[in-house]
């Protein structure tokens, strides 16, 4: 995989999660039953963790072995721009996880809507 390409795809699941969890609160506040949305936001919550955790661990392994290549005067500036880059990634898939998060436990404990007539 290109150098650039890993960021762009942890970006576009964290960007469909949140899609889908936005549309499962919208649909299980029109529904009766907000529950059974509540999961699809939460399955939303569990793809946010996973690309996290895979992007965090494949940033690192990209930044030690980046520093294998690199001039001995370079190696710490090497790693540390591989860590800080990893560390970013992080961040911003935990920012992304608060939106599934926070639909999910709305929808669990929203009280169902009465069935309209």
């Amino acid at each position: 995989m290109p150098a650039g390409t890993l960021p762009w795809i942890v970006g576009l699941v964290h960007l469909l999660a949140n899609v889908v969890s936005v549309l499962a609160f919208v649909g299980g506040r029109r529904s009766d039953r907000p529950r059974r949305y509540a999961a699809r936001s939460a399955i939303a919550a569990v793809a946010v963790i996973v690309t996290i955790v895979v992007g965090y661990l494949s940033a690192m392994s990209r930044a030690f072995s980046d520093v294998a290549g690199v001039d001995p005067s370079r190696k710490a500036a090497a790693l540390a721009q591989g860590i800080s880059e990893a560390m970013n990634l992080a961040a911003c898939g935990a920012a992304m996880f608060l939106l599934p998060l926070a639909a999910t436990v709305y929808l669990l404990v929203a009280p169902p809507r009465p069935p309209s007539a």
